[in-house]
């Protein structure tokens, strides 16, 4: 059996899905969705409710974190931690799962805290309460593949009191103390990780500096305690990782119960997240995928597939200046003066003109997209390709579709739009033309079996997305 080293398995879950999220699993059965009410009893529902979750999270994160006192409120739930960190750890194995007890004891009590967290429930790593000294931290030395989540500077409000009292003969605050002393006489065995707060009005860049470059940082308090991502660059190592962020309730827990969306809500939180960090440390990894390609080559079909795959695709709808069709439902008819006047506001990025109509690209959906995680999708002209490369450089993932040969064309524009064969002769001097572009992949729709063939298309582009975007080797 191959050895999980805690601190290992972290460092690689960072860069294998492009994330420095942790989700906590903190088991509220009063705030879980009304459809883990059909168990048996309430550790049956709580583990449904945990799977669930643990299966929409696993790609967004680089670990877990499980809140023991939750556990522990049920009868079985000693049994039901164990087996939510097994569960985890043989579906997903490259993520680490630690548990969050805050212990700290004398030595014999101490040694059996680490005999039921380690050998018992199987967690790579706990967090541990320093204040009790080497009794407490020395253990580690000799568990090298475990972590020891240090609280050195906490989160919660009540905490400055005792973590702030400047230390007799330095001056230095009672944490900043603590930080030293982990750094230059507990870490032996190079796996303890500091918890710095999240919440903490100060500047913390000096933490880095009193740390190795290699020591990992759980940053505290993000999200439902009022931490943000402010200090967050002071913290990262020299590879703009290092930290890791838990949320517990945001992720867990943002609808209500009876919401039979809970589950795209949770993939949106954790997203959201992971967004949100990865745009602090500068490293966002979202793009725009923009689908190019002649009017009648299918595109509109296959951005349909690609949203029913995927609730993060955002269809930017555009403002035009004709009339829905029987059917349209995504873009947003306007006048001329109203598109007019909205363009002198500055809240396009761009004003296309195709066959007599004008197409707006709204600038604002856009970034909403970006600031909630989402991944904007939107057709585009090849011909105004350069707009969208300069206005969202290296942030753009283009595919172009083209069908199998021009007549597959003509008969896919034979629905009323192309009475004059304007849209057909464009398609052809565009298909002439489309290899002198630029883009990330061509992909060829063959329209035999549009509904077949939409998801087959739209398939093999998400795949080429998540690779783009680092979810998927």
């Amino acid at each position: 059996m191959k050895i999980r080293q805690a601190l290992r398995l972290l460092r690689e879950a960072m860069s294998r899905n492009n994330s420095l999220a942790c989700c906590g699993l903190d088991p509220d059965y009063s705030k879980m969705p009304s459809h883990v009410s059909g168990k048996t009893s309430e550790e049956e529902r709580v583990y449904d409710f945990l799977r669930e979750v643990i299966d929409l999270t696993n790609t967004h994160i680089c670990a877990y974190k499980a809140q023991k006192a939750f556990f522990d409120v049920y009868r079985g739930g000693h049994e039901l931690l164990k087996e939510t960190i097994s569960y985890s750890q043989k579906r997903y194995p490259y993520l680490p799962v630690f548990v969050d007890a805050k212990i700290g004891e004398v030595e014999n009590t101490m040694a059996v805290y680490l005999k039921n967290i380690f050998d018992e429930l199987g967690a790579d790593g706990v967090v541990v309460n320093p204040y009790l000294g080497d009794d407490v931290l020395e253990p580690f030395g000799n568990l090298p593949n475990k972590a020891a989540i240090v609280t050195v500077k906490t989160s919660n409000l009540g905490a400055a009191i005792v973590q702030d009292i400047p230390v007799f003969g330095t001056g230095r605050k009672l944490w900043v103390h603590i930080l030293e002393t982990m750094v230059a006489r507990w870490n032996v065995a190079k796996n303890l990780i500091p918890v710095i707060a999240s919440t903490a009005d100060e500047d913390l860049s000096f933490v880095r500096r009193m740390i190795p470059d290699d020591m990992l940082i759980l940053f505290a308090g993000y999200g439902a305690q009022g931490g943000t991502t402010r200090h967050l660059g002071e913290l990262l190592d020299s590879h703009r990782q290092g930290v890791f962020v838990n949320s517990s309730r945001g992720i867990l827990y943002p609808y209500a119960k009876d919401d039979p969306d809970w589950r795209d809500k949770v993939v949106r939180a954790v997203v959201s997240m992971k967004a949100d960090l990865n745009m602090a440390r500068g490293v966002s990894s979202q793009k725009f995928l923009l689908l190019l390609g002649p009017s009648g080559v299918g595109k509109s079909a296959i951005m349909k597939e690609l949203r029913l795959m995927d609730s993060r695709f955002t269809y930017i709808s555009p403002l035009m200046t004709r009339a829905l069709r029987p059917g349209e439902t995504d873009k947003v008819p306007v006048n001329d003066a109203e598109l007019d006047e909205m363009e002198r506001q500055g809240k396009f990025l761009a004003v296309n003109r195709l066959y007599g109509i004008r197409y707006a690209t709204p600038m604002e959906p856009i970034e909403k997209a970006f600031r909630e995680g989402s991944f904007p999708l939107l057709d585009w002209p090849v011909q105004n390709i350069k707009v969208m490369l300069e206005a969202f450089s290296g942030r753009t993932f283009t595919v172009y579709i083209v069908p199998p040969d021009f007549a597959t064309l003509e008969r896919h524009l034979a629905d009323g739009r192309d009475l004059d064969r304007a849209r057909y002769e464009a398609g052809v001097n565009e298909l002439q033309g489309y290899y002198a572009g630029t883009y990330h992949d061509i992909v060829n729709y063959r329209v035999v079996n549009p509904e077949q063939e939409a998801r087959k298309t739209a398939e093999k582009i998400y795949d080429m997305y998540l690779t783009a975007i680092g979810e998927r080797q």
